[in-house]
């Protein structure tokens, strides 16, 4: 755990994804070891993405773990907030490839809405869904197609 946690927090990925690894091997139902590994795929699905490397594998991983997560804490708000966070991050690099995204951003708007509906005072999660919401505005107006209903929602949030 504590290696899993430094490396973490030191945004040391690849290190904090193999103790992660290893804390998993010995405790499979603690749900912070399935969290840090979820953030540090999805952070390092990131850095490979600005690196020129192919994300994929990795980001599917995060999502998995945050979906572990919420399987053995089903009201988790940092496992809704970091799944939001992993699928909003896969949308962006399937429009960035000229490929529609509307699945991932449609999950990962339910997941910040569930984070709010668990927690309505996290600031955060109200945060996130504004900002996916205005994301999908934005990639249906680069399509020609009505945003305003979305952009309306973002700004209520």
């Amino acid at each position: 755990m504590e290696a899993g946690l430094a490396a973490t927090r030191a945004k040391k990925w690849p290190e904090a994804v193999n103790a992660c690894t290893r804390g998993l091997a010995v405790d499979l139902g603690y749900v912070p070891h399935w969290l840090n590994r979820g953030l540090a795929g999805l952070s390092l699905g990131d850095d490979l993405h600005d690196r020129g490397q192919d994300p994929w594998e990795v980001l599917d991983t995060a999502e998995a773990d945050y979906t572990r997560a919420l399987e053995l804490e089903p009201d988790g708000v940092e496992a809704r907030l970091g799944r939001g966070r992993v699928l909003v991050s896969r949308a962006v690099r399937r429009e960035q490839q000229g490929e529609r995204s509307d699945e991932f951003l449609a999950a990962a708007e339910a997941d910040f809405g569930a984070a709010l509906a668990a927690d309505p005072a996290r600031q955060e999660a109200w945060m996130r869904r504004g900002s996916v919401r205005t994301t999908r505005a934005l990639f249906r107006t680069q399509r020609g197609e009505d945003p305003q209903e979305l952009f309306a929602s973002a700004e209520a949030d």
